[in-house]
């Protein structure tokens, strides 16, 4: 198949692509002028195209004659709304405007969305697609704002949507940090109960995306991903500690730390107009009880097996990390 990959210089981008190379597919990946594409570049025969999600005419042309589309681009970070919805949903609307305007269509374009689109879920009750949505932040709102554009196109080519719980393995600069921590001896505890969330390794996740490009679904369809489990953020750390060998100490935080934490974030962002993790934002999302959801959809649709829970996809990370001199 002849494929086209948006965010492939990205950590599940590059995962992808890696897979798509050795299952012998053409794959071309979307760039700007400005991307780093060395870790894609360690991979072969890689071809590039360039354009701009956020100017639409920089991709006439440039996404026609592909087979599969996986539209991964997009901004987990911003200062404002406007930056999540710029990228998140306007690149998106850019990008399926500018294939439906095309000579060729392709036969799969699948949208790598978020559990954020949906919201956070009840402790015993995962998400499953037949919920009403309730995102709770910008970043959730710009995605699910995405998936609502790509509704206008699913008549003219078709169009799925995989909403993604927290992802990890090699290359990833997110959990990458909960790692760090944990090699240093430290984990953190905040006061109140636990928070509950759902994770799938990126190779799982790269399954999943192929499975739904190699299935004959209606199109339209949207679904979750997991590893099947939930775990708590000490769940989470202590088996992190344990794939890393490492002996640990715990932090208990009061929840209440966090709020004036994350005004001085804001006030950096305003000051620095960068993003920041921290924000009040992403308070929002950790003072929930829990980020769950299920794939039985999934399974049921395509056969999808997640073949890695949180211990082997611990172990395998923490192995990359350290052969790359990351850890």
């Amino acid at each position: 198949m002849k494929v086209l990959v948006t965010g492939g210089t990205g950590f599940i981008g590059y995962n992808l692509v890696s897979r798509l190379k050795r299952d012998g597919h053409e794959v071309t990946c979307l760039v700007r002028p400005t991307s780093n594409t060395r870790w894609l570049n360690s991979l072969g025969d890689i071809s590039y195209v360039t354009g701009d999600l956020l100017a639409q005419e920089s991709l006439e042309g440039v996404v026609d004659g592909f087979d599969w589309v996986f539209h991964l681009a997009g901004v987990v970070t911003a200062v404002n709304r406007d930056g999540y919805f710029r990228v998140n949903h306007g690149g998106t609307r850019n990008l399926v405007e500018s294939i439906a305007k095309q000579n060729t269509r392709p036969d799969k374009f699948i949208f790598v969305s978020s559990l954020a689109a949906g919201g956070p879920s009840g402790v015993s009750q995962p998400r499953t697609e037949e919920m009403a949505d309730n995102p709770i932040n910008h970043y959730g709102e710009s995605k699910r704002a995405a998936e609502i554009a790509l509704k206008d196109y699913r008549d003219r080519f078709p169009i799925y949507v995989m909403r993604s719980p927290i992802v990890y393995g090699p290359l990833d600069t997110g959990v990458y940090s909960i790692f760090q921590a944990v090699q240093k001896g430290w984990q953190f505890k905040l006061t109140g109960e636990d928070l509950y969330l759902s994770l799938v390794y990126v190779e799982d996740l790269v399954d999943g995306l192929i499975r739904l490009a190699e299935h004959d679904i209606p199109t339209g369809e949207m679904f979750y991903i997991s590893d099947h489990y939930q775990y708590t953020v000490d769940q989470i750390q202590t088996t992190l500690a344990h794939a890393l060998d490492s002996d640990t100490r715990t932090i208990r935080v009061p929840r209440s730390l966090l709020y004036p934490v994350a005004g001085i974030s804001e006030l950096i962002i305003r000051a620095r107009k960068k993003p920041s993790y921290l924000n009040f934002q992403k308070l929002k999302e950790i003072m929930q009880n829990a980020w769950t959801c299920s794939s039985e959809k999934l399974t049921r649709m395509t056969g999808f097996q997640a073949e890695y829970g949180l211990m082997d996809g611990a172990y395998r990370t923490a192995d990359w990390y350290k052969s790359h001199g990351w850890l």
